[in-house]
């Protein structure tokens, strides 16, 4: 958890620290409300006019072992966290669709790895989700937002 709590190493005749190395992109976390594993959502909803959210989400920087580098670094320094794409479930998959269908920005928040990534919806996204939520007769779409780090 990159706290400075050591533990001793059980039969070492030494006594040994462990300390992070530099950070690895490839090693890292990104946790957004508690999920830190890929493929799992987390799930959270956008909302005004235009639809928009503010998600806090904690950068983990891991070194190449997997040890929690110290929590005073800037995460952003050494991750660049992208949303990569979007997809309307129920979406028909052959249809045209725009590139661009929100504008996004991350900046960090607080120390501790905390970062803010704001999303906001742009009119075409809002258009094609609208058209979505008729055909499944619901008020509501649900999205997913890829992001990577």
């Amino acid at each position: 958890d990159g706290s400075a709590a050591e533990k001793p190493i059980g039969g070492s005749p030494f006594e040994v620290r462990v300390v992070a190395g530099k950070p690895s992109p490839t090693h890292s976390k990104l946790i957004v409300d508690g999920v830190a594993n890929a493929g799992i959502d987390a799930r959270v909803m956008l909302k005004g006019n235009p639809p928009c959210i503010d998600v806090v989400a904690r950068v983990l920087l891991c070194d190449r072992m997997g040890n929690a580098c110290r929590h005073e670094r800037d995460p952003l320094q050494h991750v660049h966290i992208r949303v990569e794409n979007i997809c309307i479930a129920g979406e028909d998959e052959d249809a045209d669709r725009p590139v661009k269908m929100l504008d996004w920005s991350v900046a960090s928040s607080a120390p501790g790895g905390l970062v803010s990534i704001s999303i906001q919806a742009l009119p075409c996204l809002l258009e094609m989700a609208e058209s979505v939520a008729k055909m499944q007769k619901s008020s509501l779409c649900r999205l997913s937002l890829f992001v990577s780090a």
